[in-house]
């Protein structure tokens, strides 16, 4: 009984059709001593709402009383209807337990009711009773009620410590009802469904704050029965921020004295009596005056034992993730905020009104500054627990097949996009690091083996000055890694033509595009925005067959230079950006096999030739890194089955037959574990679900517009794909990038040609600033920039009319799409943002 969260309801259950059980609730028929146990089970089990019951009697007549005055509103709209038949319909018809409560009617609106014990069939009480309406007894207990309200109101978290101009909301969740009953406190919530409404008075705040006082009032509703009443609250601060008395019968702040001692009761019969210090009583007719002196605090208005205030309720922990598109997160909440990914204004889920956030919020709201709430940065798992290491097992950003976490929890997964083994960022004692990693998956903390950070240059050296001939990420033309290892197999992914992550010429255009190199959004040109096509054609339609980041196939550039060089992906004559005549190519080769360096075997190095002849004389028609239209591998493997990039069937190219893969998924968004829910790892499934069976059609994997990565980190660089300064996540200040170099050719080690990092925008310009408004990684389809040029365009990869996620009247949404193309406003037009959907 002295649980105050307990609800005080009762739930009937029909054990036939012509009586009514009562699961495990015995009514009153048994011994006295016996009455508080068939209570307290009473309370478990009933759902039809009781007002204070004082016996099990009591509650028994109480909920027939109020099934009558229900039963009659019901019957008005229906004349057949019949008392059976309606509280069948009400309460349902499970059999009860040990106890059976009874109805049978006597007439109109009158019916006998019999509790019994089934076991002995002992009749503990037979009553006729006639009854529509609240009856005056319990109208006396409404304006007990009323009493209690006015007292619990005043000192509710709502009022204190306010001016009466200070308050907005009085909640009802902060009123509870008090009673004593067998030398114990009963604390009851005010039910909902009584229509209580509190609400303040339109009297003027100036004249209120004058005299710390409010008028609130107070409505009661149930059934056929109202009241109301006006409350006037003292004890407010005034508006020289004294605090003023509250409306206690005693005085200071000391506890009210019992009635007996001339204050008075607080019963309706007997109404507090004014205190023999002036301070007032808590009637309308005589509010109290100010206390004593300017610093003494007050009496409250309880009248009961306990004056303490309800605590507001904590906050319902957050889901995870991303979430759905009415910003709710994964507990039911609603406030049309959510996490990892912000609403059209930018909100966060705290109810901040700055449409702004930075990079992508917390499921709390915090920033990723390091404010103190123990939650991390970027995307959340989908437990919804930080990166800080609170106890569930998840971590950050996009999780391996299994959920792990980041912080070592046992499962060897980790953040961002993992390695083949899933071991995570944070040293755990599988090599592996972060971003996309290197066939052994060591990582970036400078563990032993000679590897570097994201996506290796094309003669295999890493970031750290190594000059093994093998790389991170892509491998080289025999699939060997930097260790030596033989797998014949590349890191990094491919796309589906065999072009290298080194800005290779495969007729794509943005994001990953279709064997036919049509765009994501339907277009049939054979060009792509981003990563141009073979003629250097943009995804606008533009003829100049240059390109910028990618080069064409004679390799001119974007801007028009007709130097039949390139850099990164060569033409095919082999020449580079820096006129070099000597026939071959870096990175990818020229179609006959001929490398940068004057060798003339017909093979290739990266990417192999149309044969699949690798530079090393091997005749097999199977290609390193990327594989041919089979599937095929350098090594002669005939599984068709790709590494990095899957093949359309997402079989992986160690010769599993399950449609999924690694990294980026199939179009099931099946992974390569075997795992069959439509979600994948590393760039999300056309639905946007997650690996861990969430629904919400969002995804992980992309980055933010500042280029935070997942680990929280504010300097706006990310790892893999870096930020458009060229920045890389160790805090490089160079303008250049890693991975895809800039159309110069400029590396990651400071050389000064003013140019960015990763894929540039349409019209070539630069990342630093160059006057073309153009930004950075992928442009939107009118090669707007990011830094608030003219155009309504935001952030990140923008959608497909440019605009920004600032809440532009353009209907496009945020984050990644569906697979209809439409964003996450309900919006119907074929277009979105992130991975596109199938057409």
């Amino acid at each position: 009984m002295k649980n105050s969260n307990m609800k005080k309801k009762f739930l009937f259950f029909l054990g036939s059709t012509s009586f009514l059980s009562i699961a495990g609730a015995t009514l009153i028929a048994c011994q006295k001593q016996d009455d508080g146990a068939i209570k307290k089970d009473l309370e478990s089990k009933i759902d039809v709402l009781t007002f204070f019951p004082k016996s099990v009697d009591e509650t028994a007549q109480w909920t027939v009383s109020r099934l009558l005055s229900e039963y009659r509103t019901a019957k008005s709209s229906d004349s057949n209807l019949t008392f059976d038949a309606f509280v069948k319909s009400k309460l349902g018809s499970k059999l009860g337990s040990d106890y059976e409560l009874t109805f049978k009617e006597k007439g109109a609106d009158k019916i006998e009711y019999t509790i019994y014990k089934k076991s002995n069939k002992a009749v503990s009480s037979t009553k006729v009773l006639e009854d529509t309406k609240i009856g005056q007894s319990d109208a006396q207990k409404v304006n007990a009620w009323l009493d209690r309200v006015k007292s619990l109101v005043a000192n509710s978290s709502d009022l204190k410590g306010k001016k009466p101009s200070e308050v907005i909301e009085i909640k009802t969740s902060d009123v509870k009802f008090k009673e004593t009953k067998d030398a114990q406190d009963v604390e009851f919530d005010v039910p909902t469904n009584w229509g209580t409404v509190i609400t303040k008075s339109s009297a003027s705040d100036a004249a209120n704050d004058a005299k710390g006082t409010l008028k609130v009032s107070v409505q009661f509703s149930s059934g056929d029965f109202q009241k109301s009443k006006d409350l006037n609250l003292t004890g407010l601060k005034t508006s020289n921020n004294e605090q003023g008395g509250n409306n206690s019968g005693a005085n200071g702040s000391k506890p009210m004295t019992p009635p007996n001692k001339g204050n008075g009761s607080d019963s309706m019969e007997n109404p507090m009596t004014p205190p023999n210090k002036g301070n007032g009583s808590d009637s309308m007719e005589n509010p109290m005056t100010p206390p004593p002196s300017n610093n003494e605090q007050g009496g409250n208005n309880l009248g009961s034992k306990e004056n303490n205030p309800s605590k507001p309720k904590g906050n319902h922990p957050q889901g995870n993730g991303q979430m759905d598109n009415q910003g709710n997160d994964q507990m039911g909440n609603t406030n049309p905020q959510g996490n990892g990914q912000m609403d059209n204004q930018g909100n966060d889920q705290m109810g901040n009104t700055n449409p702004q956030g930075n990079g992508q919020m917390d499921n709390q709201g915090n920033d990723q500054m390091g404010n103190t709430n123990p939650q991390g940065n970027g995307q959340m798992d989908n437990q919804g627990n930080d990166q800080m290491g609170n106890t569930n097992p998840q971590g950050n950003g996009q999780m391996d097949n299994q959920g792990n976490d980041q912080m070592g929890n046992t499962n060897p997964q980790g953040n961002g996009q993992m390695d083949n083994q899933g071991n995570d960022q944070m040293g755990n004692t599988n090599p592996q690091g972060n971003g996309q990693m290197d066939n052994q998956g060591n990582d970036q903390m400078g563990n032993t083996n000679p590897q570097g950070n994201g996506q290796m240059d094309n003669q295999g050296n890493d970031q750290m000055g190594n000059t093994n001939p093998q790389g991170n990420g892509q491998m080289d033309n025999q699939g060997n890694d930097q260790m030596g290892n033989t797998n014949p197999q590349g890191n990094g992914q491919m796309d589906n033509q065999g072009n290298d992550q080194m800005g290779n010429t495969n007729p794509q255009g943005n994001g990953q595009m279709d064997n036919q190199g049509n765009d994501q959004m339907g277009n049939t040109n054979p060009q792509g925005n981003g990563q141009m096509d073979n003629q250097g054609n943009d995804q606008m339609g533009n003829t100049n067959p240059q390109g910028n980041g990618q080069m064409d196939n004679q390799g001119n550039d974007q801007m028009g230079n007709t130097n039949p060089q390139g850099n990164g992906q060569m033409d095919n004559q082999g020449n580079d950006q820096m006129g070099n005549t000597n026939p071959q190519g870096n990175g990818q080769m020229d179609n006959q096999g001929n490398d940068q360096m004057g060798n003339t075997n017909p093979q290739g190095n990266g990417q192999m030739d149309n044969q699949g002849n690798d530079q090393m004389g091997n005749t097999n028609p199977q290609g390193n890194g990327q594989m041919d239209n089979q599937g095929n591998d350098q090594m002669g493997n005939t599984n068709p089955q790709g590494n990095g990039q899957m093949d359309n069937q997402g079989n992986d190219q160690m010769g599993n037959t399950n449609p999924q893969g690694n990294g980026q998924m199939d179009n099931q968004g099946n992974d390569q574990m075997g795992n069959t829910n439509p979600q994948g790892n590393g760039q999300m499934d056309n639905q946007g679900n997650d690996q861990m069976g969430n629904t919400n059609p969002q995804g992980n994997g992309q980055m933010d517009n500042q280029g935070n990565d997942q680990m929280g980190n504010t300097n706006p660089q990310g790892n893999g794909q870096m930020d458009n300064q060229g920045n890389d996540q160790m805090g490089n200040t160079n303008p250049q990038g890693n991975g895809q170099m800039d159309n110069q050719g400029n590396d990651q080690m400071g050389n000064t040609n003013p140019q960015g990092n990763g894929q540039m925008d349409n019209q070539g310009n630069d990342q630093m600033g160059n006057t073309n408004p153009q930004g950075n990684g992928q442009m939107d389809n009118q090669g707007n920039d990011q830094m608030g040029n003219t155009n309504p365009q935001g952030n990140g990869q923008m959608d497909n009319q440019g605009n920004d996620q600032m809440g532009n009247t353009n209907p496009q949404g945020n984050g990644q799409m569906d697979n209809q193309g439409n964003d996450q406003m309900g919006n119907t037009n074929p277009q979105g943002n992130g991975q596109m959907d199938n057409h």
